[in-house]
Formats: C-alpha cells, sequence, structure tokens
C-alpha cells in the first residue's frame, strides 16, 4: 500500500497529503483564534486596570 504523498510545485512534502490538510488547518485555525480573541484580551486587561471607570481595585 503506497502513501498519499503530497508534490507542490515539483517538490515532495515529507508528510503526507491529509496530514499536511491537517497542519495548515491548524495554523490557519490558531491565526483566526488569535485575531478573534485577541480583541477581547486587549479589552478586559484594559478595564480590568482601569480604576477610575468601574471604581473597583482588583
Amino acid at each position: 500500500m503506497t502513501k498519499p504523498i503530497f508534490f507542490y510545485r515539483g517538490v515532495q512534502f515529507p508528510i503526507c497529503a491529509r496530514c499536511t490538510g491537517i497542519c495548515i488547518g491548524y495554523v490557519i485555525g490558531m491565526i483566526l483564534a488569535l485575531f478573534i480573541v485577541l480583541p477581547f484580551l486587549c479589552s478586559y486587561f484594559n478595564n480590568s486596570f482601569d480604576h477610575r471607570r468601574n471604581g473597583t481595585i482588583i
């Protein structure tokens, strides 16, 4: 049984096509998660440490 070898522009990838797709999907997912979660974290920390606005001390 042969492995599903993946070639891109004539260069052979060291992992199979399925694993390549999983790795690319993971990287894209992490980048999207960063852009989605980062604004919420910035807003949270900005509001948490701004004592003048909410009047509480953490």
